[in-house]
């Protein structure tokens, strides 16, 4: 379930280093892709590593770990040491501050 939030410290320091046009850049470029939305909805389910993610595609660990340090880097999921593993997971301050941006654009028709 998707809260209505407050943008986030971290997002709102993002949009000024980055701008917020390269910032929503950084975002539509990582959800461009089919295999990044396929990990997006993977981890709404449940959090997960590489080798996990991989068994769900025909790709190898490294090409896995490539979309996730894309998805990493535009703030749409984070990971955290488990052991020698790290485990990703989706960050829904990020899916929700994407909604409250499309819902802007409608509210400024």
């Amino acid at each position: 379930m998707i809260v209505n939030c407050e943008k986030s410290v971290v997002w709102k320091t993002l949009e000024v280093l980055l701008g917020r046009g390269e910032f929503l850049d950084k975002i539509f470029k990582a959800l461009s892709d089919e295999s990044r939305r396929k990990i997006i909805s993977m981890l709404v389910e449940k959090d997960m590593s590489v080798n996990e993610i991989a068994k769900d595609f025909n790709k190898t660990q490294p090409c896995i770990s490539h979309h996730l340090k894309v998805l990493e880097s535009a703030g749409i999921v984070e990971s955290r040491k488990e052991g020698q593993f790290s485990i990703y997971s989706i960050k829904m301050s990020s899916i929700q501050y994407i909604i409250n941006w499309f819902m802007g654009l409608r509210d400024n028709k």
